[in-house]
């Protein structure tokens, strides 16, 4: 998408040839940068000026796919008109070329660079609303066709159902990116594995491109994927972010440099497979100049899969927390007891509690949930929207 029309094999052929980055944050870092809780959509239409910036910040670093500043502009996020948002959603498109153009005719660069206009996973109830949301993607997916758009990306989801009348109605007139978010543990707010969610997103001919985004960080996702198949057929992305937030005067933000560290752990996520690699939360057109600066982009041939029949090997022992020397020969279920944690920082009490359990052999794995909290650490949050996003996580075990 920009002053050359690109067909889905195209894109496809320059990515096979060799890996490609995409940019980083946009949210988190236009927090950051304009000192604003602003939702950072508004500034298409309010602030372009910082729009055109950022994008240009992040070509500089060496970024070859721009996400469209689109992420939350839809009806359930934007306080606006629908006539608003569709024009949010149009100048995200134009502001990103006008960015690139500049940046051309200043430079004299004559790499190929694409933008890809960016859709984030409406909040709702994906079961209670499937055919609003799928109306709205569709809605968002036609608004970016007739802009041009040969390079859509969904990204931050949690399941695809809702999506799949909108990828079906793309098809083959652009390239299609489907990214997820996961916790630490593999599996989204929905529920759903890694291992699924890839599976399920592979089963799409219209999809070229599956990966994850968000969620984690670099190290949490470089684990996720070593126990992960490549989908056949499909490109591979990775989008971590910069790390965890902590809560500084009341917002959610990424302290500390860790880009080294980083830059590392993508080094080794390509050569698992990546394709496509960049950055989420947290990042920022440094991580990306690192990336580009450091960051093996050569693809070399993947082993194929061993067609011979599986040689026998000796069983593995099972090290799953139920089953231990002190758990064999218990005729019984397992009790699993969860605590809730307090409203405060102070969970002595609970800890003793739930050691007390223990001990007491009331249960056999009490845990405590963090329960569902209002995460904005994906600048969710913000004047002039509604883009609080609601996280559960599993229960955290205790040790034995």
């Amino acid at each position: 998408m920009g002053n050359t029309k690109h067909t889905k094999e195209q894109i496809r052929e320059r990515i096979q040839q060799k890996k490609i980055l995409f940019d980083g944050a946009f949210g988190t870092y236009y927090g950051g940068k304009y000192d604003t809780k602003q939702l950072p959509e508004l500034a298409n239409l309010e602030a372009p000026e910082r729009v055109r910036e950022i994008h240009t910040e992040y070509l500089e670093a060496g970024a070859q796919i721009l996400r469209t500043n689109t992420f939350a502009a839809n009806s359930f996020c934007m306080d606006r008109s629908k006539e608003q948002i569709e024009e949010t959603l149009r100048s995200g498109v134009r502001l990103a070329r006008e960015a690139v153009a500049a940046w051309r005719e200043r430079t004299g660069e004559t790499k190929e660079v694409y933008i890809a206009g960016d859709i984030g996973q409406i909040p709702g109830d994906a079961l209670a609303q499937k055919d609003t949301l799928c109306r709205e993607y569709k809605e968002i997916c036609r608004i970016f066709l007739e802009e041009g758009a040969d390079f859509f990306v969904f990204e931050t989801f949690s399941e695809m159902e809702e999506l799949l009348p909108a990828i079906k109605m793309i098809g083959e007139q652009a390239f299609i990116t489907v990214q997820f978010s996961v916790n630490q543990f593999g599996y989204s707010n929905a529920g759903l594995s890694a291992r699924k969610l890839l599976q399920r997103a592979g089963e799409a001919k219209e999809i070229d491109a599956v990966g994850f985004n968000c969620g984690v960080g670099p190290s949490h996702m470089h684990r996720i994927l070593q126990i992960l198949e490549k989908p056949e057929g499909k490109l591979l992305t990775a989008l971590p972010n910069a790390g965890y937030p902590q809560m500084v005067t009341g917002r959610m933000l990424f302290t500390g440099d860790n880009k080294d560290y980083f830059v590392d752990r993508m080094q080794q996520m390509t050569a698992l497979g990546v394709d496509m690699a960049g950055g989420c939360c947290g990042t920022t057109p440094e991580y990306i100049a690192e990336l580009a600066g450091k960051l093996d982009l050569t693809q070399y041939p993947q082993a194929k899969k061993d067609t011979e029949p599986e040689k026998q090997q000796a069983p593995k022992e099972d090290r799953s927390f139920y089953h231990t020397k002190e758990a064999e020969g218990r005729n019984r279920k397992l009790i699993a007891v969860e605590l809730a944690p307090p409203m405060g920082i102070d969970d002595e009490k609970l800890m003793d509690a739930a050691h007390l359990l223990q001990k007491s052999g009331c249960a056999d794995f009490p845990g405590f949930s963090f329960g569902t909290y209002q995460s904005r650490f994906h600048s969710h949050g913000g004047e002039g929207g509604k883009r609080d996003r609601y996280v559960c996580h599993a229960p955290y075990l205790l040790p034995g």
